[in-house]
């Protein structure tokens, strides 16, 4: 039941605040005291078109709130009510722009002539008597077949609710057949590729390895053969570090007769010597094995890339 309207700038009325009782209500006047602004008021609040026109000469906006008392409404609408009141509010200001709200929440033009369609029949004007509106048909054949068909009827609401919930999960798991297509595809080439790649264990690492080694070929081929140098072959005019070995080793073997101990120290001198002598021949095969090759880096790196 609509309880109380309150108008302001809308054509004529400047203000208006309209309470109204249960029961019957007639408003009487002149032609041209305002009566069809009412009616005009009640429309905005039902949701239909607003028109600048029907703003105060003078005024930016014109604004209506209307006070319903409800008892059951839809499912989708039960959010909407508090205490048992539904406050509809309809904005229009001059640049065109209309904003609705119900109980201080915003809503679309649509929600709220969908709701009014609930709440207030206007007659006089065909396009308001909900009779002639087909969608309404069902629901006053429904309601004329009594409080058990209208239980039944939330039953199957409920039911069809779950069902379309149901199908859109069941939607998203299967997703569309052709981003399914397309993914397919997608495997079957990265399959494809995987297969052409002919992946080896370890070769990723092995290849990283090799890829140090030949892009730091200067670095490792000067380090090298100036070790090998300084143990085998002398550098800047020194001798060898081999042949200073060789020459203490022979210093204390002169005289280790004399002092047992010396023979132990001349004994572990002639190990490091052997030592020095195989990493030196180490040395200088590793530098035999070195090779500036760029095509071979080139070719480590298209592989790493591959992969």
């Amino acid at each position: 039941m609509l309880a109380k309207l309150v108008v302001e700038n809308l054509a004529l009325i400047d203000y208006l605040d309209l309470d109204l009782e249960p029961g019957l209500v007639v408003l009487s006047g002149e032609t041209g005291a305002g009566k069809s602004l009412v009616l005009d008021a009640l429309s905005l609040i039902l949701g239909y078109r607003a028109s600048t026109d029907l703003i105060r000469s003078g005024a930016e906006k014109a604004t209506v709130q209307a006070i319903f008392t409800v008892g059951d409404l839809p499912a989708e609408y039960a959010s909407l009510v508090e205490e048992g009141q539904l406050i509809i509010a309809r904005e229009v200001s001059l640049n065109g722009r209309s904003v609705a709200r119900i109980n201080g929440q915003l809503v679309t033009i649509g929600t709220l002539r969908d709701l009014g369609n609930l709440l207030v029949d206007l007659h006089g004007q065909h396009e308001h008597q909900s009779l002639l509106q087909v969608a309404k048909h069902r629901e006053v054949l429904d309601r004329f077949a009594g409080p058990q068909t209208l239980e039944l009827l939330d039953k199957i609401f409920d039911v069809a609710k779950a069902y379309r919930q149901t199908e859109a999960k069941l939607k998203a798991l299967i997703g569309d057949g052709r981003e399914q297509q397309r993914r397919l595809e997608m495997l079957r080439f990265q399959l494809d590729e995987i297969a052409a790649a002919a992946l080896q264990p370890d070769e990723e690492a092995d290849l990283l390895v090799t890829r140090k080694r030949l892009s730091n070929y200067e670095r490792l081929h000067n380090a090298v053969s100036k070790a090998y140098a300084l143990l085998y072959q002398g550098s800047n005019g020194l001798p060898a570090v081999s042949d200073q070995l060789a020459e203490a080793v022979t210093e204390l073997m002169h005289v280790e007769r004399y002092d047992q101990e010396l023979s132990t120290w001349s004994k572990t001198l002639q190990e490091a010597l052997y030592n020095i002598e195989d990493i030196a021949r180490s040395l200088r095969v590793y530098q035999e094995s070195l090779t500036h090759d760029a095509g071979a880096l080139q070719k480590v790196e298209q592989r790493l890339d591959l992969l």
